[in-house]
Formats: structure tokens, C-alpha cells, sequence
């Protein structure tokens, strides 16, 4: 006999990125390894100092294009 199953939507939904992103993710490897922090230092004459809140700087959105690393 096939089974169904209704979905009900909801609201809201509790979920984080911190669960939605492997562990093993190349960004979050990254992240660890590189010591990004003076960037803020270097970059802060462009940052506003009133009103609100800065929006932090990016990081890159694609990893680095293999193709041209191989021998």
C-alpha cells in the first residue's frame, strides 16, 4: 500500500548555517586558517562612523578555478 504524507507549513522554521554547512566546508577551512582581521583596520577610512552599522566585508563566493592550478 503506498503511504502519504500531508505537509502542514509553518510559520517559522528553526534552523541555523551553522547546521545547514558541513563541517568540511572549503569556506569554513578557510575561514580557520586565514587571519583576515586587519582588514578592518586597513579598510575602515572607507566604513562609515555614524548612523548604522557597516556591512561587514565579504568573502569570496567561489573557490579558486582549478583548472588553472593543473600541471
Amino acid at each position: 500500500m503506498q503511504g502519504r504524507k500531508r505537509f502542514t507549513p509553518q510559520l517559522f522554521y528553526h534552523t541555523s548555517l551553522e547546521n545547514l554547512v558541513p563541517k568540511d566546508n572549503y569556506y569554513r577551512i578557510l575561514l580557520r586558517e586565514l587571519d583576515l582581521h586587519y582588514l578592518y583596520a586597513c579598510t575602515s577610512n572607507y566604513y562609515g562612523s555614524e548612523g548604522q552599522e557597516s556591512i561587514p566585508i565579504p568573502m569570496p563566493r567561489s573557490r579558486p578555478n582549478q583548472a588553472n592550478h593543473a600541471n
